[in-house]
């Protein structure tokens, strides 16, 4: 399907992957599929979804976030998991330098978090921020979401530029194989087919509901449909 073809209902992916999102066992499933040692690490039962965005008015359009707050399953601690959903239909060569804005802005929370409960300076930690970008764009992106992608560091100065990795799911180049034996994968692969024809889209739905139906069910409040036990 060309750029300029409209898909068979707009905005499916979008507006699909926040509904998804609302579930934070589907949350678990996306954090699995990129980075498989750190979900089995996180208690997402006890994640809490913070109602916060840091994304600014005239960028609305392009992009959504969502914040969750995830402890681990042992030891104390958390991780805060930032999804950036990018609406883009081609990537965005700043997206290191926004992403890094972002969580700085993150992190200015959790500072004011400690000073509104007047602790003291010495348990003052900042907890750590898990970044995935979720883009659902046509266009393959092939630049790095580093800072230094953007810039023309010589070797001596390298060592001044911050890093940090971040997982990114880039939903139309990821294989169909991958998108399989959950249903949370089944979903991600019916809106990896939004923008194709309408018969490829059926198609891609009749698999999802195939796999609910070999899958146990059970509802997981505010209302998402998880599949916990899948043969499929």
């Amino acid at each position: 399907m060309s750029d300029d073809t409209e898909p068979p209902i707009r905005e499916f992916a979008d507006r699909g992957v926040i509904w998804l999102l609302e579930s934070t066992e589907n949350l678990r499933g996306i954090v699995a599929l990129l980075a498989k040692e750190i979900a089995e690490r996180l208690d997402f039962s006890r994640a809490e979804r913070l109602n916060r965005s840091f994304i600014p008015e005239d960028l609305h359009k392009q992009e959504a976030d969502l914040l969750f707050r995830v402890p681990f399953r042992r030891g104390s601690g958390e991780v805060w998991v930032f999804v950036l959903l990018e609406h883009q239909s081609k990537p965005d060569r700043a997206m290191g330098l926004r992403l890094l804005s972002y969580m700085v802005q993150i992190w200015e929370v959790q500072r004011r978090a400690w000073e509104d409960a007047q602790l003291p300076a010495s348990q003052w930690r900042l907890y750590p921020i898990l970044p995935i970008v979720f883009y659902t764009g046509r266009r393959k992106w092939k630049m790095p979401l580093s800072l230094d992608a953007l810039m023309d560091v010589p070797e001596l100065l390298a060592r001044f530029v911050p890093r940090h990795d971040t997982l990114c799911l880039k939903l139309k180049e990821t294989p169909r194989e991958m998108l399989s034996g959950s249903a949370v994968a089944y979903v991600l692969r019916a809106l990896q087919a939004s923008d194709q024809t309408t018969e490829e889209l059926a198609a891609a739905l009749a698999e999802v509901a195939v796999c609910w139906r070999r899958c146990r069910r059970r509802i997981s409040p505010p209302g998402g449909v998880v599949c916990y036990i899948c043969s499929c």
